[in-house]
């Protein structure tokens, strides 16, 4: 799955390439309402927050942090 696809990148440290795609899934995924987009999007939400601490970003990582919750 695509959101997975994400998260290997950030495990693999190609964050700007993970960061470069986060925003077109999110787009891709609208919120529709299930448990499982929620989930999904959660997901990619946090992975999101992950790159960006890694990148040398963490205010904007703990905002994405303190809007997923």
């Amino acid at each position: 799955h695509r959101a997975r696809q994400l998260g290997r990148l950030a495990d693999k440290n190609l964050c700007a390439r993970a960061l470069a795609r986060v925003d077109a899934w999110l787009e891709a995924y609208p919120d529709d309402g299930t448990p499982a987009r929620a989930q999904l999007r959660r997901q990619v939400r946090f992975t999101q927050a992950r790159c960006l601490a890694k990148l040398g970003r963490p205010d904007e990582a703990e905002k994405i942090r303190r809007e997923t919750r």
